[in-house]
């Protein structure tokens, strides 16, 4: 009996289970729930999109997201719980794949998931005339390069939304000869695209977009990078900051130049 006691004593205590993470609790809802759409490459996706998105608008306040083509609504519903301020999720697509609203609602409520089933070119200038004076993050994950290129035009360039986030796959050549380019260049098609893609934002004249490529992680997807842009200011107008720095860009330049050539003579 002592001998049992002490082996009793002896024993390490068993380990304490860890707490699940937001992760895995919705995917083990949908898999309770018998929910088969997104799949699981696509709720990664989702998640990791997401995460993403959390981290660059980190100091943003946005009330509504819009996701662009976005199917089941997965995105949309990661990102109501993820962004604090944000109380309603639009999902626009032209097909009606199923929702996660089934297994998620409990996570999100008491905000809103609502699904409008229309095209990119009627359905999103609709949902963003109707969320006028809001402050709205468009997104879209997966999208094709056309589909890439129509979401960013319309939501920065027509509505200078606050924010915009897209995953472009399926990169093409619609307006030049780039493909041929990249091939003399030796550089990689789908990043040129993208590239080529993020500056045309940085070209919009209605409004100016701080913009910047991140990544999800490749094991989750070889498309992985993601096209975010946040509004610098509210109107045609460069704010203080953008103006200081210009100025010191200049000032650099004329003390390099004196430099080299001298003093400029009147």
């Amino acid at each position: 009996i002592m001998m049992m006691i002490m082996r009793t004593i002896q024993q390490p205590p068993p380990p304490q289970q860890q707490p699940y993470t937001l992760e895995q609790r919705l995917f083990h809802q949908l898999h309770i729930s018998r929910i088969h759409n997104p799949s699981i490459k696509e709720f990664k996706e989702a998640f990791a999109f997401a995460k993403v998105v959390q981290s660059f608008f980190k100091h943003q306040h946005f009330d509504v997201v819009i996701d662009v083509a976005g199917g089941h609504g997965a995105l949309a519903a990661i990102l109501l719980m993820k962004l604090d301020t944000v109380q309603r999720a639009i999902v626009i697509d032209p097909a009606d794949v199923g929702s996660v609203e089934r297994a998620w609602k409990l996570f999100y409520e008491p905000k809103v998931l609502k699904f409008r089933h229309a095209s990119l070119a009627t359905g999103l200038p609709e949902a963003l005339h109707e969320c006028h004076g809001l402050r709205v993050l468009v997104v879209a994950c997966h999208a094709c390069q056309h589909l890439s290129q129509e979401i960013l035009e319309i939501a920065c360039r027509d509505f200078g939304v606050c924010g915009a986030a897209v995953l472009p796959c399926c990169q093409s050549d619609l307006v030049g000869n780039w493909k041929a380019t990249c091939k003399n260049l030796k550089l990689p098609f789908a990043t040129s695209m993208d590239l080529l893609l993020a500056g045309r934002v940085l070209g919009f004249s209605n409004f100016a977009y701080d913009v910047r490529i991140k990544m999800i992680p490749a094991i989750i997807s070889p498309q992985n990078r993601i096209i975010l842009c946040k509004q610098v200011n509210d109107n045609n107008n460069d704010d203080g900051t953008e103006k200081e720095k210009r100025n010191m860009a200049k000032e650099k330049l004329q003390r390099a130049y004196t430099k080299a050539h001298g003093e400029v003579r009147e």
